[in-house]
């Protein structure tokens, strides 16, 4: 059996370091036995979490490990837990590409079959306050029982039975985001220039 925490920081490390999140950008969770969340804290690097670093807390948000403040988006985290039993871990990434077709409202192309069948349906929601609860439930709205959401002005949110699979998803959602952007780009280049 895996270690939560190890699988926590690992995690937050290949985000960090396959350039998904920057800075202090983005939060990560995972379900644990007993209704228990172990999730991100608010202001943390996920390149360099540690476990005097990760927060647990219940799906009430209540705080029962940590000496910090859970991620400002563990609404959001536990509004997915709430609703979808059979996710056991959630991203949230401000990578460039997600972050811009969530922007510009970006239909996502199939471009290739293995993103579509990694990321399959991706929900969109649209600018609301970060850390609200109005988020929250617009997120699991829009998640519904597919595995990732498009936030406007937010960024992405994946999710997966494990961490791997959400971390995967995060990763085959930025490319389908990637290559979307730029076949729009290079179409309507062609376009102007026929």
């Amino acid at each position: 059996m895996s270690d939560p925490r190890r699988d926590l920081i690992e995690a937050g490390r290949d985000v960090f370091e396959g350039g998904l999140v920057k800075g202090r950008a983005g939060n990560i969770s995972l379900r644990m036995p007993e209704n228990r969340i172990l999730i991100s804290h608010t202001g943390s690097c996920l390149g360099s979490l540690a476990d005097d670093g990760l927060m647990v807390i219940n799906l009430q948000g209540d705080i029962l490990e940590g000496e910090h403040k859970p991620s400002t988006e563990f609404k959001a985290h536990l509004a997915v837990y709430l609703t979808r039993p059979d996710v056991g871990a959630v991203v949230h990434t401000h990578s460039t590409y997600a972050s811009v077709a969530a922007y510009l409202k970006l239909p996502l192309l199939k471009v290739n079959p293995e993103t579509s069948d990694v990321v399959g349906k991706v929900g969109r929601v649209p600018a609301l306050a970060p850390g609200t609860q109005e988020l929250a439930v617009a997120v699991a709205k829009a998640l519904g029982s597919n595995g990732a959401v498009l936030m406007e002005r937010h960024g992405a949110l994946t999710v997966g039975i494990n961490m791997r699979e959400a971390v995967n998803r995060a990763f085959y959602l930025e490319e389908a985001c990637k290559m979307s952007y730029l076949i729009e780009r290079f179409e309507g280049a062609n376009a102007e220039t026929d």
